[in-house]
């Protein structure tokens, strides 16, 4: 496997590597962003579900730390696709599946007649607070009781916070987010309110999370402050990726999305979580083209990959993108 600009170019010699089989692959996705959701739900299975909207991402951005599957609405309408999943999901209906339905955000994002036609299907809580960085308190409060870690990521951009997500997950750290060169008053009031916080992983570099903020972490509060962050998103990505693989023994499988959209990487990180032995690591590409730095993680780790998934269509991720993955692994 050789690495040419920033696309993953193949040799037919790498390709057919000494006895060492392609990785099984698979692509979730829809006619549009709540297909795509609903793609990646699949059969829920009983478990409760998470509900977010669609068109903007602050909200969501938080929202993987309960580990369900998540789906998109508008903030006034119950899509097609979400609808049609609930129909054939809601316990009432099934005598089964959905049981419990979080709405993350306030009534903007979620108005109240979508609430009260979700409810037709399940029992409803709202997890909301006056803005997206309280939001994502109010989800941390009632996702884990007493955190020990938590991951500080940017609420001003999605990538570092969507890419954590299944570092979220796997170390129970819920996902606060902060803005400006200090620590906001509720997120320090928030950590206040929960000593037994002792770690923080700050994902992205210093120009979303800056020294300041680590450094009152880490002295002041004596927080164990770990920075997972590279020189774009694609890198920070994979500096989370290559946390998860010493937390999980090893590299794990893949999940690619677009790195500059957030409703496909929205929905993934249940689908990562559950993906291997080891879970998957949610990596970023281009639509056409492999970033060097996602390209570099999975030539190092490419005798390990036994699956790769894309969340999104063909225009987001192409098959020659998804078919450039496989053939390096």
């Amino acid at each position: 496997v050789a690495m040419i600009g920033s696309t993953l170019a193949i040799s037919s010699a790498a390709s057919a590597g000494p006895n060492v089989a392609a990785p099984a692959s698979i692509r979730l996705s829809g006619a549009d962003r709540y297909a795509t959701a609903v793609d990646v739900a699949g059969n829920n299975g009983g478990q409760n579900i998470t509900i977010v909207n669609g068109e903007s991402f602050p909200d969501g951005l938080a929202s993987s730390i309960f580990n369900t599957a998540i789906l998109l609405t508008q903030a006034d309408s119950i899509p097609a696709a979400t609808a049609e999943w609930l129909e054939n999901n809601c316990g009432q209906n099934q005598g089964a599946g959905v049981t419990g339905i979080r709405v993350i955000g306030g009534e903007a994002a979620v108005s109240s007649a979508v609430f009260e036609a979700l409810g037709e299907c399940a029992p409803v809580t709202r997890i909301a607070g006056t803005n997206r960085y309280s939001t994502a308190i109010a989800v941390a409060e009632d996702a884990v009781a007493a955190p020990t870690k938590i991951i500080l990521a940017t609420g001003e951009n999605f990538p570092d916070a969507l890419t954590a997500g299944p570092l979220a997950i796997a170390k129970n750290a819920p996902i606060i987010l902060n803005n400006g060169d200090s620590l906001r008053a509720d997120v320090a009031a928030y950590l206040d309110a929960n000593p037994t916080i002792t770690g923080v992983y700050v994902v992205g570099g210093e120009t979303v999370i800056s020294a300041e903020i680590e450094a009152e972490l880490a002295g002041p509060r004596g927080m164990n402050v770990t920075r997972l962050a590279g020189a774009t998103r694609a890198d920070t990505a994979v500096a989370v990726a290559e946390e998860l693989d010493i937390f999980r023994g090893g590299p794990g499988d893949i999940v690619l999305v677009n790195g500059s959209g957030f409703a496909d990487a929205l929905t993934a990180s249940i689908l990562a979580d559950q993906i291997g032995a080891r879970g998957a690591r949610i990596l970023l590409v281009d639509a056409d083209s492999i970033p060097a730095a996602t390209a570099a993680w999975h030539t190092t780790n490419c005798n390990t990959i036994q699956f790769v998934a894309v969340v999104g269509g063909t225009s987001v991720v192409s098959d020659s993108v998804l078919a450039g993955a496989v053939a390096a692994a």
